[in-house]
């Protein structure tokens, strides 16, 4: 999803546009590095919701902390 973002972004010109307009290459990375980390938790909480499910729900905790040091 990254690489896929990224590619359609350069095909499309879309940071050279948001410069046009205005944005700061600060403002820019951190929206960007912001919106990767909210899809990464949503996936991490998904995961932790069907693994529970499935597996010990005791486990938890450790799921919650492998993800969040990767």
């Amino acid at each position: 999803m990254i690489i896929a973002t990224l590619v359609y972004e350069k095909q499309q010109k879309l940071r050279i546009m948001m410069k046009m307009h205005g944005l700061e290459e600060g403002a820019y990375w951190l929206i960007t590095y912001f919106f990767f980390l909210l899809v990464s938790v949503v996936y991490m909480i998904c995961f932790m919701i069907f693994g529970s499910l499935i597996g010990k729900p005791t486990a938890n905790l450790l799921m919650f902390l492998c993800f969040i040091t990767i």
